[in-house]
């Protein structure tokens, strides 16, 4: 597929040095369009098919440190190929994705394209891949501290203990699962929280 060179020129701004190449591999080899997102709250990027497109359509936040870019968009490169090489219907994030998204990532985990401080961690989460970073504590909390957020981090505080998110402050209650229940003070609503959200006092 041919894509823009303003496509390419945006990507060589947004992706690390050291992943040009095999990432732009994944564009030649499979029709997929490339969109780059203006910020979204609810997710990092997405991937489109099927009704009402022309062809699939891959998007990715355009405001991610660049670590955070590379690992969304092979995530949703491998979606791609998922849908391409298992017609029949499979689980979003089952095994066929989660074997996908490790062979597509492999070659940038070992030329240099992520840093060593996120390295360790992203090899242990790539042995069975979650359907999202934010599931894995320890390695979301590596790659915002990438971004300069140094925390203090969720699953850091104890339970009673009060902070400040989105300028709104919250009470520690408890933990749930994967998640943290917190009440907002102010309105004595109880709201779940990624343990590996960055906080203030």
């Amino acid at each position: 597929m041919t894509h823009s060179t303003q496509l390419y020129t945006r990507l060589e701004e947004l992706l690390p040095r050291a992943a040009h190449k095999p990432l732009f591999k994944l564009l030649e080899k499979y029709e997929v369009a490339i969109r780059i997102s203006r910020p979204r709250s609810s997710k990092w990027g997405d991937y489109r098919y099927g009704r009402g497109l022309v062809q699939p359509v891959i998007s990715v936040n355009g405001d991610l440190h660049e670590s955070l870019f590379l690992l969304t968009l092979v995530h949703e490169f491998a979606h791609h190929s998922v849908a391409i090489n298992f017609p029949r219907r499979v689980k979003p994030h089952g095994t066929e994705w989660q074997s996908t998204f490790q062979d597509m990532l492999s070659p940038f985990l070992e030329n240099g394209s992520f840093p060593n401080e996120i390295l360790p961690e992203l090899k242990r989460h790539m042995m069975k891949p979650k359907a999202t970073v934010t599931a894995d504590p320890k390695l979301h909390t590596a790659l915002m501290k990438l971004r300069g957020n140094e925390g203090p981090f969720l699953f850091e505080l104890s339970s009673g203990q009060c902070f400040v998110f989105n300028q709104r402050t919250y009470q520690m209650q408890g933990k749930r699962r994967t998640r943290f229940v917190c009440k907002d003070v102010s309105s004595g609503r109880q709201y779940l929280f990624r343990s590996s959200v960055a906080v203030s006092f």
